[in-house]
């Protein structure tokens, strides 16, 4: 359709606007408070000109969530609202939902044995910090399915100089962590392993 008579069309662009916002109302109105989730819309596509009404709009979303149970039902939920809201203005939709990876959970004994014992060698009881959850994704929760494990992160965003924080968050081009945590990193993992070969 033409920007000037948007009588004339169907608008997927308005259209997705209002599955965006109202995607959101699945976690302030369905979820209990006390579960977390998260729904972000990351990648929208359409159009090619400022004057000219696409025919489509290609969006790519994520849901994170520890309660993996519930992650089958929120593909019903999210399809529901994408549907009915495309419906609401004269369009259609249609959705992948595909699987993402589990969140990593560490083993809770295995992580106070690991940072009590090697890593609280390596780097001091008082640098190591226990964060609260993140519902962050990582392939390294496949092999936590199989084997206990722990995942953890080397602080090479933190500045001794400072005692400040001065990382860029993940997936930001100005990321660039601080190299010089990598041979403390890799101490840590050879201590793991040394304490592990003398208990056998």
């Amino acid at each position: 359709g033409h920007g000037a008579m948007p009588d004339k069309a169907r608008d997927p662009i308005v259209a997705a606007a209002a599955i965006i916002m109202a995607l959101q109302t699945i976690v302030s109105r369905e979820m209990d408070p006390m579960q977390a989730v998260v729904i972000t819309v990351a990648s929208i596509h359409a159009g090619s000109a400022g004057n000219i009404i696409p025919d489509r709009v290609d969006m790519r979303a994520t849901v994170r969530m520890f309660d993996m149970e519930l992650y089958d039902s929120m593909q019903y939920r999210i399809k529901r609202v994408v549907t009915s809201v495309a419906e609401a203005y004269q369009c259609t939709a249609e959705m992948t939902y595909t699987k993402a990876v589990p969140y990593v959970c560490n083993e809770p004994e295995l992580a106070e044995r690991i940072t009590q014992g090697p890593l609280a060698e390596v780097f001091g009881r008082d640098n190591i910090i226990q964060l609260p959850p993140v519902t962050g994704s990582e392939d390294f929760a496949y092999f936590m399915e199989q084997v206990p494990g722990i995942f953890t992160w080397f602080g090479s965003g933190w500045s001794a100089d400072t005692e400040d924080c001065h990382a860029v968050a993940l997936h930001n081009p100005g990321c660039n962590p601080d190299e010089s945590a990598l041979p403390l990193a890799a101490a840590a993992y050879a201590q793991v392993a040394w304490d592990w070969l003398k208990e056998k």
